[in-house]
């Protein structure tokens, strides 16, 4: 009974350090989330771009959109907006714009949390 038990104990142990482990991509995406809910505009950008090709978090490109042009506006510079230009490329206007208000609200009325 006790080997049963420890045994059973095992392979729930190891379930757990499985379903627990994330991937390098899905690390990077949290660490740069964090910093982009912090302010970083490089942050912003970095999780933007993580969206934009979906490693490490679901592909989507308001998401990307929103998180590109916050890095944007807080003035990044080129390679933010050579971003931004390539993420537009894969959307509608109607994307674009609801992507824009996306970034109002998380800005300004969630100070960049919980976006």
């Amino acid at each position: 009974m006790k080997s049963k038990l420890l045994i059973f104990a095992i392979f729930i142990a190891f379930i757990f350090t499985l379903t627990s482990c994330s991937s390098p991509e899905e690390a990077a995406a949290k660490k740069a989330k964090k910093a982009a809910q912090d302010g970083a505009a490089i942050g912003q950008l970095k999780i933007g771009r993580a969206y934009h090709t979906g490693e490490g978090v679901p592909q989507d490109n308001l998401y990307a959109y929103m998180w590109v042009s916050l890095a944007v506006n807080q003035g990044l510079g080129a390679t933010a907006e050579e971003s931004l230009r390539m993420i537009s490329a894969d959307m509608t206007a109607s994307e674009i714009e609801e992507a824009k208000k996306l970034a109002i609200i998380c800005k300004k009325e969630k100070s960049y949390r919980d976006c």
